[in-house]
C-alpha cells in the first residue's frame, strides 16, 4: 500500500521515520528546527536502502557538495 506523509519539522519528520519505512524521502535543505542533512544522516544510519532527495530554493557550493559527499544525490551510502 503507497502512502504519502507530509512532515513540517525535522523532529517529526525523525519520528515518523522511526515508526515507519519509506522508500523515498524527499526534504527541504532548510526546515524550522533543522536541515535537510540531518534527515539524511538519519535515513542513511536507520534505513540505507531508501532514497532521499533533498532540495531548496538556498543551495550553496558548500551545501550541495556535503550532500553529494553523504551520498544524498547518485549512488550508495559509502560509509
Amino acid at each position: 500500500r503507497d502512502r504519502v506523509v507530509a512532515k513540517v519539522e525535522c523532529a517529526a519528520a525523525m519520528r515518523e521515520l522511526g515508526l515507519h519505512s519509506f522508500d523515498l524521502v524527499i526534504t527541504d535543505l532548510r526546515l524550522p528546527d533543522s536541515d535537510g542533512l540531518a534527515i539524511l544522516d538519519h535515513v542513511r544510519r536507520s534505513s540505507p536502502e531508501t532514497v532521499v532527495l533533498i532540495m531548496t530554493a538556498y543551495a550553496s557550493v558548500d551545501s550541495a557538495v556535503e550532500s553529494v559527499v553523504d551520498s544524498a544525490v547518485g549512488g550508495s551510502p559509502s560509509r
